[in-house]
């Protein structure tokens, strides 16, 4: 008796005698049987056990597909949610700038109305002040041209 590459014996080659019967008196040929019949069993077991590790992967695979395409579900709605929220802010930014405007037009436009309140001088840099200095000095000009067209306007005369 041979064992074959996979491991099972071979009982094709065992001797028999002319009256079918095996050689050995049939010790051989149920002991092969045996072994067989045993061999078979263990490889059904192991068929089985891997059909069940098959299935498990099968399921995990599945579950692991499922969450994926939750997570890329999520993922576009976040995205749409995103692209909302930055048109959103792109809209109150224009509407901010629009009423900026607004506010400017209706208080008179950008002079004088630098200094809000005087007590802020002592605590501003140098820079600032320049700044401030300068555009008081062009509110100023405005001021005077506005008041030389009053009085040449209400006395030509005099001026």
């Amino acid at each position: 008796m041979r064992q074959n590459q996979l491991g099972i014996f071979d009982i094709s080659n065992a001797k028999t005698s002319s009256n079918g019967v095996p050689a050995d008196g049939g010790i051989m040929n149920n002991a092969n049987v045996a072994i067989k019949d045993n061999e078979i069993s263990r490889l059904k077991e192991e068929l089985a056990g891997t059909r069940s590790l098959l299935s498990s992967w099968e399921e995990k695979i599945n579950q692991a597909r499922t969450a994926c395409e939750a997570w890329q579900k999520e993922s576009a709605m976040a995205q749409k949610k995103v692209e909302l929220a930055l048109k959103e802010k792109g809209d109150a930014m224009s509407k901010t700038a629009q009423l900026a405007k607004e506010v400017e037009i209706l208080s008179g436009g950008p002079h004088l109305h630098v200094v809000k309140r005087v007590a802020d001088l002592k605590g501003m840099p140098l820079n600032m002040l320049k700044a401030i200095e300068i555009q008081l000095r062009k509110d100023l000009q405005e001021v005077e041209k506005v008041n030389l067209n009053i009085n040449v306007l209400r006395d030509p005369i005099n001026i």
